[in-house]
Parts: structure tokens; C-alpha cells; sequence
């Protein structure tokens, strides 16, 4: 089994399986970011509201800086299993509309 970063390449590159990209999803290890105030940061396109994981610091770092951050500063996060993500993000959001 491929880690989720090497299940994912694969995938896009049309020769990964994504039975087995799920599973190594599940069983990562993901560093989701909070803000100061503890709420997770997400992204909104269209009607989907997408939770931000990665995998390493260095990945969320990446994205700090892409977005205009400081890649140098630590930011802060909260570590989540990939198969509670979705159960342990959603009560952090503290958004009664999205349950």
C-alpha cells in the first residue's frame, strides 16, 4: 500500500485504484487548520463545503504560502484520522447548518 500522498498522484495520473486511495484516506493521519478562535478553516465551491487536511507540514505549509501566509510561521492545526474527519471537523465548525 501506497501513503495517501503517492494513492492520490496515482490516481490523478489514471493509474492509481481508488478503493485502495480510500483506504489509505482512512487511515492517514491528517493535519486539518484552525484559526486563532478554534474554528477550522474550510472552503466553499458551489453547494460543497470542503474541510482543508493534509498530510505533512511541509503540504500545509505549502498552501499557507500559496495563499499568501508566512510558509516560516507555525500554524495551527488539529490532527485527525482520516476515516473521523468528517464526524470530528464537522463538530468543530460550530455551524448549526451543517449539523
Amino acid at each position: 500500500m501506497f501513503d495517501l500522498g503517492e494513492e492520490i498522484a496515482r490516481v490523478w495520473a489514471g493509474a492509481g485504484d481508488e478503493k485502495a486511495m480510500i483506504e489509505s484516506f482512512r487511515k492517514s493521519v491528517l493535519l486539518v487548520p484552525h484559526l486563532r478562535d478554534g474554528y477550522v478553516v474550510a472552503g466553499d465551491c458551489g453547494d460543497v463545503r470542503w474541510l482543508y487536511g493534509f498530510t505533512t507540514p511541509a503540504e500545509l505549509a505549502a498552501w499557507v504560502v500559496a495563499r499568501g501566509g508566512d510558509g516560516d510561521v507555525e500554524h495551527g492545526y488539529v490532527t485527525v484520522r482520516g476515516s473521523r474527519k468528517a464526524v470530528a471537523v464537522s463538530c468543530a465548525l460550530h455551524r448549526p447548518d451543517y449539523g
